[in-house]
């Protein structure tokens, strides 16, 4: 997991941390790994031509209960800004300079409020898949390479808490008249009651900031399967909801957070 704690706290579900959360991420997009980043190449529906099974879709977005509630450890505050002022900068589309209220902190710790999940069963992706066939899309070897995935997966949260620590780990107080005035009037900035050390972000459209996909695997110009951890495994067994089928391999990238092109 290296330094890096958020990283941590996603990786056991699977998904990887996105450097500048987006709001243009989704379920169905198709990525091509390109050492620690990653190329978003179209939709899925840009790749291939349906047979007899429609486009999957997206369901409702949901409560992400694995998530909600929980915390990062201490990021080192260097690394905690950059990734607050990735938000900022995500909510605003400027970049605000946020280290001036927080001078007295030496980490940051990030506190996870109403995230949505947002899913495609990985098993309508399949039959989809093995039902479509290829478009022309000039990225034909890369696809019988079995070097893309469909993102079948996306958290966001349009709310992001922080908590500042000083190097002991207690919580200090940070300058909030400061940090309002140094964001844009379109994200909300308060904190809980009397406490100054912990300040929520609040814009108004949810921010994608966790993904996971699945690798898709070709025989002779056709979707085989999505690639298993079990490397023997074939098919459809690989997504039933038996719990003796071999686990999916995700999409993992390295470095504690993705870089999205």
């Amino acid at each position: 997991m290296g330094s890096d704690p958020m990283l941590s706290l996603l990786k056991e579900f699977k998904y990887n941390i996105v450097r500048l959360p987006r709001t243009d991420i989704r379920p169905l997009q198709i990525l091509e790994k390109q050492g620690n980043s990653l190329a978003v190449l179209g939709d899925l529906g840009d790749f291939f031509d349906a047979g007899n099974v429609p486009l999957p879709q997206a369901g409702p977005d949901q409560q992400a209960a694995f998530i909600e509630g929980k915390r990062s450890n201490s990021l080192e505050l260097s690394v905690g800004l950059s990734l607050l002022g990735g938000i900022i900068g995500a909510m605003t589309g400027t970049q605000a300079k946020l280290g001036v209220g927080f001078e007295k902190a030496s980490n940051l710790v990030f506190h996870f409020e109403d995230v949505k999940v947002n899913n495609v069963k990985p098993v309508d992706l399949s039959k989809f898949l093995l039902a479509a066939s290829i478009s022309p899309s000039g990225f034909a070897q890369q696809i019988q390479d079995d070097e893309l995935y469909v993102i079948n997966s996306t958290v966001k949260s349009a709310k992001f808490t922080t908590e500042a620590l000083n190097s002991s780990g207690k919580s200090v107080d940070v300058d909030v008249p400061v940090i309002q005035q140094a964001v844009s009037g379109s994200v909300g900035v308060k904190t809980t009651g009397s406490n100054q050390s912990k300040v929520t972000f609040e814009g108004t459209t949810p921010l994608v900031f966790g993904i996971q996909a699945l690798r898709m695997e070709f025989e002779n110009g056709k979707f085989a399967r999505f690639k298993s951890v079990d490397a023997t495994s074939t098919g459809l067994k690989d997504i039933d909801d038996d719990d003796d089928a071999p686990e999916l391999e995700t999409l993992e990238t390295d470095g504690p957070f993705t870089n999205l092109a």
